[in-house]
């Protein structure tokens, strides 16, 4: 019962209770005649595990450890009935990954009815201790709501992700920034949030960098940067076919000794990447 107890700090893993959008994303849209193809957006994977101990929360006594362990438990057998009955009860606790577990819980229907309401009042008050994971799966939950997507909300609550060191929500306040889907777009933060995103390692962030740099969105165009993004997101086997055609289409705008240069860039940028 006592799954994940250990001395000192105490913790449990919670798998699954909240929202990773890293490798979900791994499929363009093939655009020829010379123009860039974008990476476009996908779904979810679930987050593999979350440390409890890990992110803060308020003072608990031996009978508030006891439930959370009891909660965890049921949660990680994925047995959702009783883990919605057990987790239920510290509902008001306050505890972060309680409360993430909760909301993954009636966003996906597990152990009760699907309710993108209640999920996103848990996401909330576990986001309230700013727990990034949490505010990134409150974006996420405003962005797949079923009665209707809220993607202003969405936007903000993945900067605010972003902002505390998010590249998750990094990517996605790009996406939204990049395709005015918030209501306008805002490239030159959209620019900001993706580099953010590619420098934490996302190749879906590289191969969109090298369309804006490409295509002079959010800045001024410059093909040596483009290509050397486009080269960094080659890497990934799943978007490579799309990024050697997009270094084809701005090496055919660089005069030799430029091709020469921005490869030289790319190496420079691919030392600075956190490579997964």
């Amino acid at each position: 019962m006592a799954s994940g107890r250990r001395s000192g700090p105490r913790g449990i893993w919670f798998a699954g209770n909240g929202f990773n959008s890293s490798a979900a994303v791994r499929q363009g849209v093939m655009m020829r005649s010379g123009k860039f193809l974008s990476a476009a957006p996908g779904g979810a994977s679930w987050l593999l595990a979350v440390l409890l101990s890990g992110l803060a929360g308020p003072a608990f006594g031996e009978t508030d450890w006891l439930q959370r362990d009891i909660c965890a438990s049921f949660y990680n057998q994925d047995d959702y009935a009783n883990a919605w009955k057990e987790c239920s009860v510290m509902a008001d606790s306050g505890d972060p990954e309680v409360l993430m577990a909760l909301g993954f819980m009636a966003f996906k229907g597990k152990g009760t009815p699907a309710d993108d309401d209640a999920a996103i009042r848990f996401y909330s008050d576990s986001s309230l201790q700013d727990n990034p994971q949490a505010q990134y799966s409150l974006g996420y939950v405003y962005e797949h709501r079923k009665r209707s997507p809220d993607m202003r909300r969405a936007l903000q609550a993945y900067m605010r992700a972003a902002d505390r060191g998010s590249w998750d929500g990094a990517y996605r306040a790009a996406r939204i920034l990049d395709d005015g889907s918030a209501g306008s777009a805002d490239y030159p933060k959209a620019l900001k949030y993706y580099k953010q995103a590619a420098y934490a390692g996302n190749p879906n962030a590289m191969i969109n960098l090298g369309v804006m740099y490409g295509m002079g969105r959010g800045t001024q165009p410059d093909f040596v940067e483009s290509y050397a993004w486009f080269s960094c997101g080659s890497r990934e086997k799943s978007l490579k076919g799309m990024a050697e055609e997009n270094m084809r289409v701005a090496a055919g705008r660089l005069p030799g000794r430029m091709l020469e240069k921005a490869k030289d860039r790319a190496r420079e940028i691919g030392a600075k990447i956190r490579w997964h």
